[in-house]
């Protein structure tokens, strides 16, 4: 094993290609997240994931100066999995997978295929939302409702971050 580990460390790339730092930290999101969905307990924690999912989407989707709307109007050429969740993972994966290969492999980051992933997830979240009987714009409004409840002044902070009510938040849902 000492060998394996010795050769797969000379074959590591430890260059680093700069990348957009907010849509790296939206497809990070988005792959634990949906990890979280395939996880979730009680149907309020299924809408609380589907509202951070859709978070990371308009985030990542804003790093490509794209509205939501915008997104959603994209077309992927391929076949979407049959199950949505499934398809919330694999195509949250590609998107890491792309931003993994645009970091370190230097290759140009294909902002088309990043938008079809969206449009995929999006698309993805909406049929999970109605298998609850709810809405996308009720999994949005929760989703703010949650936020508004950890960040009261409107906007990130470390400290409201680390040191949430996660009950108080969970109130919305």
């Amino acid at each position: 094993m000492i060998d394996y580990q010795a050769k797969c460390q000379a074959t590591e790339s430890t260059q680093w290609h700069h990348p957009n730092e907010g849509l790296l930290h939206a497809a990070m999101g988005l792959v634990t997240e949906s990890v979280e969905l395939l996880n979730f307990n009680s149907e309020k924690n299924f809408l609380e994931e589907l509202g951070d999912i859709l978070w990371y989407t308009a985030i990542a989707a804003s790093h490509l100066n794209l509205t939501l709307e915008e997104v959603s109007e994209v077309v992927d050429s391929g076949s979407p999995p049959p199950d949505s969740i499934e398809a919330l993972v694999t195509d949250s994966a590609e998107v890491l997978d792309l931003m993994k290969k645009s970091i370190f492999y230097g290759r140009p980051l294909d902002h088309q295929r990043v938008a079809q992933l969206l449009a995929n997830i999006l698309d993805s979240v909406e049929v999970c939302a109605v298998e609850f009987e709810t809405t996308l714009d009720d999994v949005m409004e929760k989703n703010i409702a949650k936020l508004q409840k950890r960040f009261p002044e409107g906007f990130f902070t470390s400290e409201a971050a680390n040191n949430r009510d996660v009950n108080t938040e969970m109130s919305v849902y």
